[in-house]
């Protein structure tokens, strides 16, 4: 819906502006790719991995009116290409023990 009305996402955007500022090209991979993990060439854990799976794994608590703007599906693909599903677990864990302490 992004792309339709502005002609950018918001990864995009985020991306543009990092780029702009100098930041290192793996930080700025990481906002740009963090809905389409697998689309990176680097098949080692990142800051890509780190944005894309707690994005995935933790949704702000007032999603209610704005669900689809926190909808990131976890890219088991990509995870397991790098050699990291079986983390997903604990990761899973984690997650869910920050999301409990906000409340």
């Amino acid at each position: 819906m992004e792309k339709q009305i502005f002609g950018f996402t918001r990864a995009e955007a985020g991306a543009y502006v990092l780029g702009l500022w100098k930041i290192p090209p793996r930080v700025t991979e990481s906002i740009l790719l963090q809905f389409t993990p697998n689309e990176t060439e680097y098949n080692g854990v990142n800051a890509l991995t780190a944005v894309h799976v707690s994005a995935a794994l933790l949704k702000p608590a007032t999603t209610q009116k704005n669900e689809r703007l926190f909808d990131i599906r976890l890219d088991t693909a990509y995870l397991e290409r790098i050699g990291k599903l079986d983390r997903l677990p604990t990761w899973e864990k984690l997650a869910k023990k920050v999301a409990q302490h906000d409340d």
